[in-house]
C-alpha cells in the first residue's frame, strides 16, 4: 500500500523530458501497482472498494503520462 502512494507520489514530480525508456518505465509502474493491488484483495489486505479508489487513481495517472508524453514527443 505504502509503496503505491510513494510511487505516484514520484511520479509526479516535475522532471524534464526524459528519454522514451523512461516514460515506458513509468507507464509499466503503473501496471505493476494495478497487480500489486488485485493480490492485495487475493490476500486479503484491502477491501475491493479501497482497491478500486487505488485504481482508479492510476487509472488517471496512466492516462496523465501518456497525454505528456504525446505533448512533449509530437513537437
Amino acid at each position: 500500500m505504502i509503496k503505491v502512494i510513494i510511487t505516484v507520489l514520484q511520479l509526479m514530480q516535475p522532471y524534464e523530458l526524459p528519454e522514451q525508456a523512461y516514460w515506458n518505465e513509468a507507464v509499466d509502474n503503473v501496471a505493476d501497482m494495478r497487480t500489486w493491488i488485485i493480490e492485495d484483495i487475493n490476500n486479503g489486505k484491502i477491501s475491493e472498494q479501497e482497491a478500486q479508489y487505488y485504481i482508479d487513481y492510476l487509472d488517471r495517472t496512466e492516462d496523465v503520462l501518456i497525454h505528456l508524453y504525446n505533448v512533449n514527443t509530437n513537437k
